[in-house]
């Protein structure tokens, strides 16, 4: 009995307690203890299982039952499934294992890791050992190792070509850029992926404006780690709305190549608003990720009453990371052709810009004549220890014909001016106290005979030092040049400067005051000069400036109002230089300063003070409503070497002011004038207006400057009218009050949304030159964003 005892014993301990490896007939398992019920039918597990379904599939779970008769296997609790051969694995929380089918199923939440690189999520699956396949008709979600983000239903998962499957998947990349695919297939050996019924929406960013809503659509399409190709595509950049988009690009094929970082496309259609309105056979462009890239640029069709039809091809070249080249060259119908080239350059230390060019008037022909143009600017930065900045320039300008850059209508940053050339070495270094600048200059006149279009200054300098003392500043200034002209002509100057200013000084009472005084040193020399004397001259020269305001303020719930009386006393006891002649104007707004006549070789004599007033009244908001200056300057003698044209060497000058109100957010006002001291008269009127209301704006301008020796008198105007949230007409005249002849005016109508802008535009032109000859032109403009302008030529009549 006791042997029967100690028997039982053993095959319990050997049941419930010993970790073995049993059979069933399709897998094995091992567990640490197992339950046996129903005749053996139903074989139970809570203190974990491996179960080995074949040589390279183990699934790990902390419950199971067995149930033979069903060919059920029931886990549950912290599952997993590995699968060594087709390198993936699946946590779950339940599934079910059919023995028959051999397939595992589960219901719950799932979580896959495939080749260590793709990894999932979904709400069940189903694992068909025998095909061998994985399949889920809930979503999944699955992300790279790059982070790019399928969702994908109806997925599958085929082992032996190694395929995601699925249908109604949204993709989402890196740059955050949205798929929507109706079949899908990724293959896991390369990473390729392909589908039909592609729909992206890109990032809003990708083309630089976040109004946008660029997309693109296309059948089938077939993307791989370098290469997207897509058949039957349509791309815009529109906003998104019921309508058709403002211009769509349609292409039997679009690739998009990372690598060469271009997007191109074949049979194409550009199409504004679903009208065709330009075929493409072939053309491609950068893609958005490229900041500069060789290629072609937007070609340029112009028409000139000088020189007739042109066309215009610019190439634009990447010699280097920090090197590039533009090459423009210029065709035209008559046989001749310009051939112009911009070159940049970007160092550490510096920066270059060269633009050369060439124009023959017998392209196709022998024994042509040629023009040229030259024109560089290079800054190199010194890093001088001593300064805070230092800069050394060189810039050169030349050109072998007098007219050829204004007639030809040579553009490029360096060329601001068509008839006067610069040429120059200049250095600059500045620090806190200290700042001092030189410079060796040619100018050439183009406009004027070659003997006297020349003009040389070496050198030409400035140095400022500042000094602090007890809470006032001292500015010592030196500066001056030499330079010859008109062939036989020299002037060289140098002038020094030394200027006292003392710290605003704010009465009990509320006065403001302010002291200054200049003291001024002036070297002369000079030959067959009109301006200084023909012998070295010397003098010292000095002023003094006494300058008091007492603001007054009076505020309310909507105004603050403020007035201030201003009065200036100007002393020097030397004589002006003769200035009689000199081309002046003196402004109210720097009627107070010490330089008001705006020269540096002389100072205003005698004593004169300059009586003033301002009023001011803002809202709560502390905007201008309304301000009025008023100043005028009295002489107890009269200066008559001072310019005729200031009046400032008068009894009493003009009466100097400006007038501004802002009735109305919509509503601006400016007046700037000078009347007459016997106030019957104005010297100059200077009318600003801004008027807008609703969709209608408009800006008028008028100058009448009596005074000047080069009287000026015009008046201008734009206006416009918002038709709609997109287009607008308007027009902008210039007519010249002195000739009575209009100069210029231009009629316009204009289009424009979030990704396109199109303009229609009427143009006449006057010149006084006579090398160009008035000009009335039609111009079309489209504007495809993000692509570009593109022009029809001006259609001269």
């Amino acid at each position: 009995m006791k042997n029967k005892i100690s028997t039982f014993y053993l095959i319990l301990c050997l049941f419930f307690y010993s970790s073995n490896i049993y059979s069933a007939d399709t897998f094995s398992y091992e567990a640490n203890q197992i339950e046996v019920i129903d005749n053996g039918n139903i074989i139970k597990s809570r203190k974990g299982v491996k179960i080995f379904l074949n040589d390279n599939i183990d699934i790990l779970s902390n419950n199971f039952q067995y149930n033979k008769k069903k060919g059920l296997v029931e886990l549950s609790g912290d599952v997993k499934i590995i699968d060594r051969f087709n390198e993936f694995t699946i946590s779950t929380n339940e599934l079910l294992y059919f023995q028959k089918e051999n397939i595992i199923s589960s219901n719950n939440f799932s979580k896959f890791t495939f080749e260590n690189k793709y990894f999932g999520e979904s709400g069940g699956f189903q694992y068909f050992i025998s095909q061998p396949k994985i399949t889920s008709n809930k979503e999944m979600k699955i992300h790279d190792l790059k982070n790019n983000i399928f969702y994908i239903k109806n997925f599958e998962y085929e082992m032996n070509e190694n395929l995601f499957r699925g249908s109604n998947t949204k993709f989402i990349d890196v740059e955050n850029n949205e798929y929507l695919i109706s079949n899908t297939v990724i293959n896991l050996n390369n990473n390729n992926i392909s589908g039909k019924d592609l729909s992206i929406n890109f990032n809003k960013s990708t083309f630089g404006n976040n109004e946008n809503d660029p997309r693109l659509k296309s059948r089938s399409f077939y993307l791989t780690e370098n290469l997207s190709s897509m058949d039957k595509g349509v791309f815009t950049t529109c906003k998104k709305n019921d309508q058709c988009p403002p211009w769509t690009i349609s292409a039997d094929n679009i690739t998009h190549d990372k690598k060469k970082e271009t997007i191109a496309y074949k049979n194409a259609w550009l199409k504004v608003y679903d009208i065709p309105v330009a075929y493409f056979p072939k053309f491609s462009h950068p893609d958005p990720t490229v900041k500069r890239k060789s290629g072609f640029l937007k070609p340029n069709l112009m028409d000139s009453n000088v020189h007739g039809l042109s066309l215009s091809l610019p190439y634009y070249l990447v010699l280097s990371e920090n090197r590039d080249l533009t090459f423009k060259p210029r065709l035209y119908a008559n046989d001749q052709a310009i051939f112009q080239n911009e070159y940049r350059q970007v160092n550490k230390n510096s920066k270059h810009i060269i633009d050369f060019g060439i124009n023959t008037d017998g392209f196709l022909s022998s024994g042509a004549k040629n023009k040229s143009h030259f024109f560089s600017n290079s800054i190199f930065d010194l890093n001088l220890e001593d300064f805070e900045t230092s800069s050394l320039q060189l810039n050169v300008e030349r050109t072998t014909n007098d007219t050829y850059l204004k007639t030809y209508k040579i553009d490029s940053p360096l060329v601001d001016n068509s008839t006067l050339l610069n040429s120059y070495l200049s250095f600059n270094a500045e620090n806190e106290k200290l700042t001092f600048s030189s410079s060796l200059e040619v100018w050439e006149d183009l406009s004027k005979t070659s003997k006297d279009r020349h003009e040389f200054i070496y050198p030409n300098y400035k140095i400022v030092k500042e000094l602090n003392l007890d809470n006032n500043d001292l500015k010592l200034y030196s500066y001056g040049f030499q330079k010859k002209y008109e062939t036989n002509k020299y002037e060289g100057i140098v002038t020094n400067d030394m200027i006292y200013k003392t710290d605003p000084k704010i009465y009990d009472w509320g006065l403001k005051s302010n002291f200054d005084a200049l003291l001024k040193n002036v070297n002369t020399n000079a030959t067959n000069s009109s301006k200084y004397k023909n012998s070295f001259d010397q003098s010292l020269m000095s002023s003094l400036l006494l300058s008091a305001e007492y603001p007054m303020k009076k505020s309310n719930n909507i105004f603050t109002d403020i007035l201030i009386p201003k009065l200036s006393f100007m002393y020097s006891p030397n004589k002006t230089k003769n200035m009689t002649n000199e081309d002046k104007r003196i402004d109210v707004n720097g009627i107070y300063s010490f330089n008001r006549i705006g020269v540096t070789d002389t100072v205003e004599g005698g004593s004169s003070v300059t009586i003033g007033t301002e009023y001011k009244k803002t809202n709560k908001n502390y905007e201008d409503f309304l301000n009025i200056k008023l100043a005028t300057v009295l002489r107890m003698e009269k200066n008559e070497d001072l310019p005729s044209s200031s009046s400032l060497g008068e009894y009493q000058s003009d009466y100097f002011g400006d007038f501004k109100i802002k009735l109305h957010k919509n509503i601006d006002f400016n007046y700037n004038f000078a009347i007459d001291n016997n106030l019957n008269k104005s010297n100059y009127d200077l009318i600003k207006t801004k008027f807008s209301v609703n969709n209608f704006a408009t800006t008028f301008e008028y100058l009448d400057d009596k005074n000047s020796k080069n009287q000026k008198s015009y008046v201008t105007n734009k206006t416009t009218l918002q038709i709609n949230d997109s287009g607008s007409i308007g027009f902008n005249l210039r007519k010249n009050k002195v000739t009575n002849a209009t100069e210029f005016y231009d009629l316009f109508y204009s289009y424009s949304n979030d990704c396109l802008e199109a303009a229609v535009a009427f143009n006449k032109s006057y010149y006084i030159d006579s090398d160009l000859k008035p000009e009335k032109q039609l111009l079309f403009s489209l504007t495809i964003v993000p692509f570009g302008k593109v022009n029809t030529p001006g259609i001269n009549r």
